[in-house]
């Protein structure tokens, strides 16, 4: 038979004082950082530089929007900007659509699409989509979201 250890009871200090919601959002905002929307989203371009660039009209990113194919980016209530790195060949790149119905918030999907993964060899999800590994890059999401 084999012999028990003794049971360690360790006593931390606990998680301190409660604090307010109110001094809870005040020290969040403290801590903030705001990052312009270019500096982290790639290029961006309103829908009449998009026809411009890509030749793709209004009515086409309407569509495209309306089925999540691409991602648009509220810069206010009036203005938005769709990312140009989502484009290829005049076309959305395929699984933008899944990665939104698992990444609801657009803002959060460019976000996520945007950022190295080490798990994928330090490559943006974005990356692996334009490289046609759109099954990889829907399990990770679903991974990371689900």
């Amino acid at each position: 038979m084999m012999k028990q250890k003794p049971v360690i009871v360790l006593k931390g200090a606990g998680p301190g004082n409660r604090i307010s919601r109110e001094e809870g959002l005040r020290r969040l905002k403290e801590l903030k950082q705001y990052i312009p929307l270019h500096e982290w989203a790639g290029p961006l371009a309103s829908s009449s530089e998009i026809l411009v660039r890509c030749g793709i009209d209004e009515s086409t990113l309407q569509i495209w929007e309306n089925d999540r194919s691409i991602v648009r980016l509220a810069v206010s209530e009036s203005e938005s900007v769709y990312p140009l790195d989502q484009f290829a060949e005049g076309r959305p790149i395929s699984g933008l659509a899944e990665i939104q119905q698992i990444i609801r918030d657009p803002r959060l999907a460019w976000r996520w699409l945007m950022t190295e993964k080490p798990e994928s060899m330090k490559a943006r999800p974005l990356d692996l989509l334009k490289r046609g590994r759109r099954d990889e890059v829907i399990i990770s999401a679903q991974r990371d979201f689900d």
